[in-house]
Parts: C-alpha cells; structure tokens; sequence
C-alpha cells in the first residue's frame, strides 16, 4: 500500500495530474467550439444571378438623363421585337 501512495503522491504525478486536467479542458472546448458554437456559421446556397446582379450594381450607375433612358427604351423594344 505504501508503494501505491509513494507513487501516486510523488511530483511527478503531481505534474502529471495537472496536464491531465489541462488537457481535459482543451478537450472539451475543442468539443463545445465543433458541435455547440458552430451553428451560426451555415453555409447558404450562393445564387449566381443574385450575386453577379449584385455585383454589377456596385460598378455601374443608374442613368439620370432621360434622352439617354429613351435611347435605351427604343433599342430594348427593337431588340424585342426582333426576338420574337
């Protein structure tokens, strides 16, 4: 019995006991930060349209001068009319 309580109670395991409890805690967070706090990082289907029609209106302007709108209008009712 008295070997048991010499080595049990020795520095070493003293040592040994403390990077055991360390290493219990960096378990658990490690554990905790995978299946607990990860929910918040969903992964969302990406719409391609959405993101390119996005990106298109950070580079481009709208057009404020109406003989230029009218332009635009009369040339997408002739694209129009000669798609049909």
């Amino acid at each position: 019995m008295r070997v048991l309580d010499s080595i049990f109670n020795s520095t070493g395991m003293y040592f040994l006991y403390i990077v055991l409890v360390f290493g219990a805690i960096v378990l658990v967070v490690i554990l905790l930060k995978k299946y607990v706090f990860n929910k918040n990082k969903t992964k969302d289907e990406i719409d391609e349209q959405k993101a390119a029609d996005e990106t298109l209106s950070r580079y481009l302007e709208d057009i404020n001068d109406p003989q230029a709108q009218k332009e635009f209008d009369e040339f997408n009712e002739k694209q129009n009319k000669e798609g049909k």
